[in-house]
């Protein structure tokens, strides 16, 4: 049975995107390790469930959200943003982290460039 989506088109693609550069940050090498790392997690998906949010083709629900937030290590509200909600507990500052992870003229691999520089320039 399909489930209702809330959200536009446009948000699930940046939910995607914003996704896979959380994936490239984290590490994450592919869709099947998330999706191990979302079962080990207590996510009762498939596969291609994941893979379907990483292409846009449908959202998961707020709590698989969050835990993805905490697959990828990102601060709540990171993913869930551009599905159009916020947790309570988000920070309303930006982090500079967050800026690249949001921003759309910033392809995957590139955001996790960035986030690399930003952690060396850190150390």
């Amino acid at each position: 049975m399909a489930r209702h989506m809330n959200t536009s088109s446009e948000q699930r693609m940046a939910f995607g995107l914003a996704l896979e550069a959380a994936m490239a940050a984290a590490e994450i090498q592919s869709t099947a390790e998330l999706h191990r790392r979302g079962i080990l997690a207590g996510m009762e998906k498939t596969q291609s469930s994941f893979a379907n949010w990483i292409r846009g083709e449908s959202e998961p629900s707020r709590p698989e959200v969050l835990t993805l937030e905490e697959i990828c290590d990102v601060e709540p509200g990171t993913l869930s943003r551009h599905l159009g909600w916020i947790p309570l507990e988000a920070s309303t500052d930006v982090t500079i982290e967050e800026a690249v992870l949001a921003d759309p003229t910033i392809n995957a691999a590139n955001k996790a460039i960035l986030l690399g520089l930003i952690t060396q320039l850190r150390d």
